[in-house]
């Protein structure tokens, strides 16, 4: 059987794309559109993560630390799914002016873009903005879950004992 994805095809697409590319450029449309740039407006990322913070449950400060990481690290929901508690961990860069400067890190070994199993990053590091800060917005996740709504903290006496743990917890079907 020959490939389907053959030369002629892959070459076939890659001039329909250049194609387009070249047509979008000379008609002045907004190159953003359809990208990043596509996303939230401040504004809207604050409301939405009050709306979650407001609701003062584990489940909603779960809801506004997934989408808050997801936002700012550029994370999958697939990644956020599949994050456990040895998966992040705090590296703090120093010289970088007059406060301290920690970055959150999640280590990726598989995922939708890395069937390799090669070890990839996310970061991300503290907002001024309190309302928009998906490293802070953890930290109130972590305390609501494990001492508000008194799950039994991990014990961290050997390895077994917490690398399984998700990140985020699901409940009834969610992450």
């Amino acid at each position: 059987l020959q490939d389907p994805r053959s030369t002629l095809l892959k070459s076939y697409l890659k001039s329909l794309r250049l194609q387009e590319a070249q047509r979008l450029k000379s008609s002045y449309q907004d190159r953003g559109a359809g990208t990043l740039q596509d996303g939230y407006t401040p504004e809207e990322m604050i409301r939405v993560s009050m709306y979650y913070y407001n609701q003062a449950s584990e489940t909603a400060m779960r809801d506004r630390a997934t989408f808050l990481m997801q936002h700012t690290m550029l994370l999958r929901g697939e990644s956020t799914r599949r994050m456990e508690l040895p998966d992040l961990f705090v590296k703090e860069f120093e010289g970088e002016g007059y406060s301290e400067c920690p970055a959150l890190i999640l280590i990726m070994r598989e995922g939708k873009t890395n069937h390799s199993c090669k070890v990839e990053y996310a970061a991300t590091i503290r907002h001024k903005d309190v309302r928009r800060c998906a490293f802070g917005a953890l930290a109130i996740y972590f305390f609501y879950r494990w001492h508000i709504s008194q799950e039994p903290f991990p014990s961290f006496r050997q390895n077994s004992d917490w690398f399984d743990i998700k990140v985020l917890k699901s409940t009834k079907g969610r992450i």
